[in-house]
């Protein structure tokens, strides 16, 4: 009988405690401390169920292209299903630029409109299907 009387009293004791004790649910949920405030990388990119990339956001290095320099930048690409970037957003020391575009690949044409802000002067250029391309200046 002193037995069971003991093994009673521990038991209440453990359950009073576990009672008052703060305990934390065994589910994950959503907190500002779960949630990390900047996700830092040199590159970030999304693919789809198929494991092609369909946007990105990269760090360009400087380089010469035709004896043209151009300096580091940041560029946003969304592409379609192809990987052809439809919309381009970047960025360098010397401006900034969007290209809203489309293409016809039956003739490996590029179609769509750029706006472009750089080295003191902005500029919208228009490209129709046809190729016809107009020039926007203030």
């Amino acid at each position: 009988m002193k037995r069971i009387a003991a093994a009673l009293i521990v038991i209440n004791v453990v359950l009073i405690a576990l009672f008052f004790s703060p305990l934390r649910p065994a589910y994950a949920q959503p907190s500002s401390e779960s949630i990390p405030a900047v996700l830092r990388a040199h590159a970030l990119e999304i693919v789809d169920e198929q494991g092609r990339v369909r946007a990105q956001i990269i760090l360009t290095a400087a380089q010469t292209v035709d004896g043209v320099s151009y300096p580091a930048g940041t560029l946003l690409r969304l592409n379609d299903p192809d990987g052809r970037p439809n919309v381009k957003i970047g960025s360098d020391g010397r401006g900034a630029g969007a290209a809203l575009s489309g293409a016809d690949a039956a003739k490996g044409a590029w179609y769509g409109i750029q706006l472009l802000s750089q080295d003191g002067q902005s500029i919208i250029k228009v490209v129709d299907r046809a190729g016809r391309e107009t020039i926007l200046r203030p």
